[in-house]
């Protein structure tokens, strides 16, 4: 259905809206009941999974303040008589390696957010195909923290949008150019109902206050157009994220990698 948009008094047509409307399935209403208890309990939007023993919201993982302000995250070592600068994992090391340590290089990072993906989250209820997501990198966000002076950086986590459902990556705090580990809460099984839908990613700035998406700090945005990927291929992704989706007077907040 698309509907003309027009001034309240007077004036010509100004663009119109499309939307498109159906009945709501059993997965509809029982995320819209899960959603609705989140909000009363002040949580914040995003899938309930057990990890660690702990329930967490959305794969997030808080810390004090004070402790991200201060929190050491990269360290210089001597290895065979070379300097080499190590930085701290986050937001923490392999758990199935007993033997990870919470350092590396950064050769060894952007080798390992190139392996696969330890586990999916699979959301939505569309039955006609799905789409297999991975949230892999953003570079040079900007700082959206208001202390930055002190050190501390942008509590970056990502959104994804699709269709019926809302997932999050794990928050990646104090980098702005964060990596998403393949033991991380960053892959997606997004059931398709519609073969044109779009992805609609948004990266936000954690807030540990935040209730609802809108407290986070919004950062930049990209829609996915599934309509251009082949059926059974594998594609690595490069974006340019930007503040708004009009054309005119947007910029650049960095870019992010995934693989579908």
């Amino acid at each position: 259905m698309v509907y003309p948009l027009k001034p309240l008094v007077g004036g010509s047509e100004k663009g119109k809206i499309a939307i498109r409307c159906r009945r709501a399935t059993d997965h509809d209403k029982e995320f819209l009941i899960n959603y609705q208890e989140s909000s009363k309990k002040k949580l914040t939007t995003g899938i309930l999974k057990q990890s660690e023993g702990k329930t967490i919201i959305g794969g997030k993982h808080g810390v004090g303040m004070i402790r991200r302000i201060f929190e050491t995250k990269v360290r210089t070592v001597v290895e065979d008589g070379q300097t080499i600068h190590k930085f701290k994992v986050m937001p923490r090391p392999d758990p199935d390696n007993a033997t990870a340590t919470e350092w590396m290089t950064h050769e060894e990072i952007e080798d390992a957010i190139m392996q696969p993906s330890r586990q999916y989250q699979y959301v939505g209820s569309g039955k006609i195909a799905k789409v297999y997501l991975e949230i892999l990198a953003c570079d040079d966000l900007p700082n959206m923290e208001t202390v930055g002076h002190f050190g501390n950086k942008t509590d970056a986590f990502v959104q994804i949008v699709y269709e019926d459902c809302i997932c999050n990556t794990n928050v990646i705090e104090n980098k702005d150019s964060p990596r998403f580990l393949p033991w991380t809460n960053r892959a997606f099984v997004l059931h398709t109902a519609y073969p044109s839908s779009v992805i609609n990613l948004g990266v936000f700035d954690y807030d540990p206050g935040g209730a609802a998406i809108s407290d986070h700090d919004f950062v930049g945005r990209v829609s996915v157009d599934v309509t251009n990927l082949c059926p059974g291929t594998e594609y690595q992704l490069n974006y340019t994220l930007y503040d708004t989706a009009l054309i005119e007077k947007r910029k650049s907040n960095g870019t992010i990698k995934a693989s579908a």
